[in-house]
């Protein structure tokens, strides 16, 4: 039997059931979640998944999500995608940072990491309040792939340097170890 790979996301005002709803309808559309991510960014909901469908449960999923969408006030959309390779190439590294809040901080953290050609896999972040000061602090929290080809102490040499340019409280450091 032949299975297609898609990714679905949905967003749209919070409210308890909405996950439990959402994958009823995946579940009854012969989809099966293999990974998945969520958050509630304000008062929104955001979910991101991917979800493997028997090729001829394709359209029955797709017009499950699309009258539940309407009917839920959700924005929902569905993508074709290809499998998750085997492991990615290259090491795994996990990037802590913190630092007092102010516009484009995750720009040049990703463009940072692209100029070493590494591939950010996953990223989260936040603001919070300082404990005395109330100032609005940032964290971020990610993992890069970084190249076989790009030797681990230059990579933390230069990691090092964006930190001390950028004012940034940060560490690098390789995933299972």
């Amino acid at each position: 039997m032949s299975t297609r790979a898609l990714v679905i996301t949905c967003v749209g005002p919070d409210r308890p059931g909405l996950v439990g709803a959402l994958t009823g309808v995946i579940a009854q559309g012969g989809g099966n979640i293999q990974d998945s991510r969520m958050a509630l960014l304000g008062g929104e909901f955001a979910i991101i998944m991917l979800v493997d469908v028997a090729a001829d449960r394709h359209s029955d999923l797709q017009a499950g999500l699309e009258t539940h969408a309407e009917a839920a006030g959700l924005v929902i959309g569905v993508r074709d995608t290809r499998r998750p390779a085997a492991s990615a190439p290259g090491r795994s590294y996990r990037v802590r940072a913190d630092t007092m809040d102010h516009p484009g901080i995750v720009q040049q953290i990703a463009a940072f990491f692209a100029s070493q050609q590494c591939n950010i896999a996953e990223l989260e972040t936040s603001t919070w309040a300082a404990p005395h000061t109330g100032t609005t602090m940032f964290t971020l929290d990610m993992q890069v792939t970084v190249p076989a080809t790009l030797a681990s102490r230059v990579l933390r040499e230069a990691f090092d340097q964006f930190c001390l340019d950028t004012d940034l409280d940060a560490s690098l450091e390789p995933v299972g170890r």
